[in-house]
């Protein structure tokens, strides 16, 4: 049954997005005229180009047919990704290079392919437990843990903890909620840990081992210990925006006091300028932006659909759960954007990718086959 694509998630992401637009061009002016040399507008016309294709793909995948996606589209996008990732990864270790190689020139701009492999992760997921029977059979479990552990550890190889750790737990969710075993689960869990320690670099450890002093020295009274001086100033631009914020464009920790200003810690910078209630609304619209995408997929009664739709809307929970971490110090420091908001590209394009897919499910659906039981829940709750 064909419907109209929902109208209350894609107000909700436009906001998001044009809101977006101006969080980039407040924190990030001073960085193109004293850092860059560049004039004020130099990120910002940057990311209204990606915004705008980032929408168009957004409109034109919410008509996509679902059957294709699922049958035929699902492991070619896969595999193109991972061909991407392979080649950074190899890039990296004949090159003998100590730091990350993470982007790709393409078509006149830099694009990281491991922002794009988290929707393919979803889509191949969603495809190959989809046509699994119920409950998964041991042979599907093991395909879909073996893409996760494999895509995961290409991520983390180059290295990108953050992200990696990202695509592990959409991985896990999905297998889940598909009906995998604790046994599988556990198994995926084992094996991504294996990967990271493995492939874990000193920066990344550092990072781990101030995060965990500075938990120790706040469970002995110090509520002013941070990991890192990047979280003090985020720390200290939260504080200083008070109930109602300074005002967009007046805030003061962006003048080289907090590191990335307009990618990692934009939520500090939003505090410092729109105030404990900006956070709160902004948090919010991105708590409802998940909200409509779970109950769209409640609302299908296909597998594919519903568990696409759960992976996106977990996927971008959980950015905003580790941005927001990040920025109030409760967290290991790591490069994670905040959805819609943040600068930068390919999050931005890959995050409208996913909320196209899911318009694509609210406006057509797939119907399911009649050899197939009746999906009344959750796919582990599926009344047999």
């Amino acid at each position: 049954m064909k419907r109209k694509a929902d109208r209350w998630l894609m107000v909700l992401v436009l906001l998001l997005t044009l809101w977006g637009l101006v969080m980039v061009y407040s924190s990030s002016w001073t960085i193109g005229q004293m850092v860059l040399g560049k004039d004020s507008v130099f990120f910002v016309e940057r990311q209204i180009v990606k915004a705008v294709a980032g929408l168009f793909l957004m409109f034109l995948l919410s008509m996509i047919p679902l059957r294709l996606l699922r049958d035929k589209l699902s492991f070619v996008g896969w595999w193109i990704t991972v061909g991407f990732l392979t080649l950074l990864v190899a890039i990296r270790l004949l090159s003998g290079k100590s730091s990350p190689v993470r982007w790709v020139p393409l078509w006149g701009s830099m694009v990281q392919p491991s922002e794009f492999a988290r929707i393919a992760l979803i889509v191949v997921l969603a495809a190959v437990l989809a046509k699994a029977v119920i409950p998964p059979q041991t042979k599907d479990l093991f395909k879909a843990l073996a893409i996760t552990i494999l895509t995961a550890g290409l991520v983390a190889a180059q290295p990108s903890l953050s992200v990696s750790v990202v695509l592990c737990l959409t991985g896990f969710c999905i297998l889940f909620l598909a009906g995998g075993g604790w046994v599988w689960l556990g198994g995926l869990i084992a094996g991504m840990s294996g990967v990271t320690c493995f492939l874990l670099v000193g920066y990344q450890e550092k990072r781990w081992t101030t995060f965990v002093e500075a938990i120790r020295g706040i469970l002995q009274g110090d509520i002013l210990a941070a990991p890192n001086d990047q979280v003090q100033q985020a720390l200290i631009a939260l504080g200083s925006g008070g109930f109602l914020g300074t005002g967009v464009g007046r805030g003061l920790q962006k003048f080289k006091f907090l590191a990335q200003p307009h990618t990692d810690f934009i939520l500090a910078v939003h505090g410092e300028e729109t105030g404990f209630l900006g956070v709160i609304i902004l948090l919010g619209l991105e708590a409802l932006v998940v909200w409509r995408i779970f109950a769209i997929a409640i609302a299908t009664r296909d597998s594919f659909s519903r568990l696409l739709c759960f992976g996106v809307g977990l996927q971008i929970g959980l950015l905003v759960l580790i941005h927001t971490a990040v920025n109030f110090g409760v967290g290991p420091t790591t490069g994670v954007p905040l959805p819609f908001i943040s600068y930068g590209g390919s999050a931005l394009v890959a995050n409208l990718v996913g909320v196209g897919l899911v318009l694509a499910v609210s406006r057509q659906g797939i119907q399911t086959p009649k050899k197939e039981p009746l999906d009344m829940g959750l796919s582990r709750w599926r009344k047999r």
